[in-house]
C-alpha cells in the first residue's frame, strides 16, 4: 500500500480524481460508446471514441494510458475494471478527469451507486472532496469537501455515514478535515480498496474523445513542474 498522500500525487494530475461507478463493465461499455457516437453526430464532428482493449493490466499501467496530459479538455479517458463490482475511470486532462460526465450521466440515467474522490493539494485551488450517490431513484446523498480558492472553506451536505469521523471535521485547520487517510477509510466502507494498488489490476479500455478545439498538450510525464506551477 502505498502511503495516502503519495498515492495521490504520484501520477499528477490523473491520479488525484478518481470516478467509481458500480457495473457490469460491457453494460456500461454497451452503453458509452452509442452515447458518444450520437454527441459526435449532433455536432457533425467525425467520431473518435472508439474503445480499445487493453487486456489486464496493473494500475502502474492503466495510469501510463492516460499520456499526455492536455488541458483544458480531455482527449483520454481509461475505463477499469477492479477486484470488485466497481468500475474505476481516470482521464487525462489537466484535472484529472473531474468534470466529465461518463459517469454522472451513466450514474443518473441507471439509478446506479457512484463516488467521486478527489485530493488536489499540490496546486491551486487546493481540494478534497467524498461524494457518494446511492443507487436508486431517489438515491442517497452524501458530500463533504474543503476546498481552497480564495481561502480554505468546509462544505457537507446529505445524513452522515455512521462510519465518518465526525471529530475530524472539528479540526481548526480545515484543509485536514478530510485527509487522504480518511478517504481511504470511508471508501473501504464500500468495498473500495482505494489506496491498495493491487485493487485495480483486471480488464482495462482506453476511450480516446475528442477534445475541444483550443485542447493541446500540456505536458509528455506526470508531475510536470513547469505546468503544475500555474
Amino acid at each position: 500500500m502505498t502511503h495516502a498522500s503519495e498515492f495521490f500525487e504520484r501520477f499528477l494530475p490523473v491520479s488525484q480524481v478518481l470516478h467509481f461507478l458500480r457495473c457490469d463493465f460491457d453494460f456500461l461499455l454497451n452503453y458509452v460508446v452509442p452515447w458518444q457516437q450520437q454527441i459526435a453526430a449532433n455536432f457533425g464532428v467525425p467520431f473518435v471514441s472508439r474503445p480499445v482493449e487493453q487486456g489486464d493490466l496493473t494500475y502502474d499501467q492503466k495510469l501510463q494510458l492516460c499520456l499526455p496530459i492536455v488541458y483544458p479538455d480531455m482527449t483520454r479517458i481509461v475505463i477499469s475494471a477492479t477486484q470488485s463490482d466497481w468500475i474505476c475511470l481516470w482521464g487525462n486532462g489537466g484535472y484529472g478527469i473531474d468534470g466529465d460526465a461518463i459517469q454522472r450521466h451513466v450514474g443518473r440515467k441507471f439509478n446506479l451507486e457512484r463516488l467521486e474522490i478527489m485530493h488536489i493539494m499540490t496546486r491551486s485551488p487546493g481540494s478534497s472532496q467524498f461524494s457518494y450517490t446511492g443507487p436508486g431513484e431517489n438515491g442517497r446523498r452524501r458530500y463533504i469537501a474543503a476546498h481552497k480558492e480564495s481561502r480554505w472553506e468546509f462544505h457537507q451536505f446529505g445524513e452522515p455515514f455512521p462510519f465518518e469521523d465526525q471529530d475530524a471535521y472539528k479540526e481548526r485547520l480545515i484543509k485536514k478535515r478530510l485527509t487522504a487517510e480518511l478517504l481511504d477509510r470511508y471508501c473501504r466502507e464500500f468495498g473500495i480498496r482505494l489506496m491498495d494498488e493491487d485493487f485495480y489490476f483486471g480488464r482495462t479500455v482506453l476511450l480516446p474523445k475528442r477534445g475541444q478545439p483550443q485542447t493541446r498538450v500540456v505536458s509528455e510525464t506526470f508531475g510536470d513542474p513547469d505546468f503544475f506551477a500555474r
